[in-house]
């Protein structure tokens, strides 16, 4: 399900000088699709010459390797009278020790001491010299109408997320994690993948055989019909009530841990997660949610498909 995201990487990427240890700063959080920072390093080692810009605090949401849900916002970046498209933007980690360069993703969490996370914005240098690029103050701009589409649908997958747990929570063998408005979490049990696109979101759930024995399957599979009238009804309340959704942060840095939060009518949704959303429910005209069978047997397999319409008020 999740698709190949970022630009390929050669054996070797290298810092053009070295890099002190500190969390990349971050304001796409707060909404922000405009910044000036100051460039604070270059990474080389991208095919065709190309180059990746760190800076010391980025409007640009990254794609994240590890759980490549939401696509790398799209933008420029303009230094010393340049203009440069962002080809993409994501998340690399330094050793402060070595300078060694990887994918942050490629460190497991318990061996990351040591290690600087930053966010990379690819771009092509076309014939400036990089290193004339560096301590320069880069006019960063993210595409906005990207990211608010992208926006709508992140959203509404959660939502739809909630409204699907509610719509199992009878379906529980045993007792299981709950979500914050109390049903268990079908969501965060088999969730296996979720992919954003400018238009839907695209969730696959995976039941093996433990999940069968905590969860009523049979019966999943025999009232889909139903559970997807329950969760398209629960939508189209939800978002009639047109109530804020916020960010909750710890802080300005990538490792600070950010919370999606949203007062429904059957309780104050609450989920962790690092992307961008919508600020208000008042955003949507409507969602439609389908979820379906892709496959049987041993395995279980089921594709949700969320389909944001913005509001024509917005």
């Amino acid at each position: 399900m999740a698709a190949a995201t970022g630009a390929v990487k050669t054996a070797e990427m290298t810092l053009l000088r070295g890099l002190e240890g500190a969390s990349a700063r971050i304001s796409y959080h707060v909404g922000m699709f405009k910044d000036s920072s100051r460039v604070v390093n270059v990474i080389s080692g991208f095919p065709d010459k190309r180059i990746g810009l760190i800076l010391e605090s980025t409007p640009f949401h990254p794609v994240d390797s590890a759980w490549p849900d939401q696509p790398a916002d799209k933008g420029e970046i303009s230094v010393k009278s340049h203009s440069f498209p962002v080809e993409s933007c994501e998340i690399f980690a330094v050793n402060t020790t070595t300078q060694e360069v990887q994918e942050r993703s490629s460190i497991p969490k318990k061996e990351r001491e040591g290690w600087s996370s930053v966010i990379v914005h690819v771009i092509d240098p076309t014939d400036v010299d990089p290193g004339t690029l560096l301590d320069e103050t880069a006019e960063c701009t993210v595409d906005a109408e990207f990211r608010t589409r992208l926006n709508l649908q992140h959203s509404a997958c959660h939502l739809a997320a909630f409204a699907l747990n509610k719509a199992c929570a009878e379906l529980w063998k045993k007792e299981v994690p709950v979500d914050s408005l109390g049903n268990g979490d079908f969501d965060s049990q088999f969730n296996i993948s979720s992919l954003l696109s400018e238009a839907s979101a695209e969730d696959v759930y995976r039941i093996g055989k433990s999940g069968k024995k905590t969860f009523d399957v049979a019966t999943l599979e025999s009232t889909l019909d139903t559970v997807n009238e329950r969760v398209n009804l629960m939508l189209q309340e939800w978002i009639a009530s047109g109530v804020d959704v916020t960010i909750e942060a710890d802080g300005d840095t990538l490792d600070d841990k950010r919370v999606w939060k949203c007062m429904l009518p059957d309780g104050e949704a609450v989920m962790p997660c690092g992307g961008t959303h919508v600020r208000s429910l008042s955003a949507f005209e409507s969602i439609a949610y389908s979820l379906g069978l892709v496959s049987s047997g041993k395995e279980v397999r089921l594709q949700a498909t969320t389909t944001a319409i913005p509001s024509a008020r917005e």
